[in-house]
């Protein structure tokens, strides 16, 4: 039987942990965040798009993220549009995806994408903070039990020996 560790280690479970972190959307939005910012940067550069995706998808790290790449660059060789490509995928939320479609529109493709990147960053900040605001009262409470117990545990006994000696 193997373990979970070594399950990682094959390519189907690898593949399986990659398309977990797509679903969860702290990492989705910094996966996709990271991508954008690339694809961006690369088209900023002059750099085609069909060749801009394929070196994205090949730097990154998340395989089913890496196979979606693969799709959208398929149907953008045979003429759809970045916007009505990345629709069918629905990684990005629909306002992402107007902003992207009037980038292609208008000729500024690569400022959205840029634009688009440090949206999912500022989300996903802003996502950061509200979970660490909603941690911290509920670490206090634990180190509170905890030290309750300690204490319980220490002068418990001591109480019972006092009752004893009465």
């Amino acid at each position: 039987m193997a373990t979970g560790y070594q399950y990682k280690k094959t390519t189907k479970g690898a593949l399986a942990l990659d398309k977990l972190m797509l679903k969860i959307k702290f990492f989705r939005q910094s996966l996709i965040s990271e991508t954008l910012r690339n694809l961006g940067l690369l088209l900023q550069g002059g750099v085609p798009i069909i060749t801009a995706l394929t070196t994205v998808s090949n730097t990154t790290g998340n395989r089913a993220l890496r196979d979606i790449l693969q799709e959208i660059k398929q149907a953008i060789s045979s003429g759809q549009k970045l916007s009505e490509t990345l629709r069918i995928f629905n990684l990005l939320p629909e306002e992402v995806i107007q902003m992207i479609r009037v980038g292609e529109n208008c000729g500024r493709l690569p400022q959205m994408l840029l634009a688009s990147a440090d949206l999912f960053e500022k989300e996903r900040e802003y996502q950061l903070k509200k979970f660490t605001a909603l941690l911290e009262p509920i670490l206090t409470l634990i180190v509170g039990a905890i030290v309750a117990l300690i204490a319980l545990t220490v002068f418990l006994p001591l109480m019972n020996m006092a009752a004893k000696l009465q």
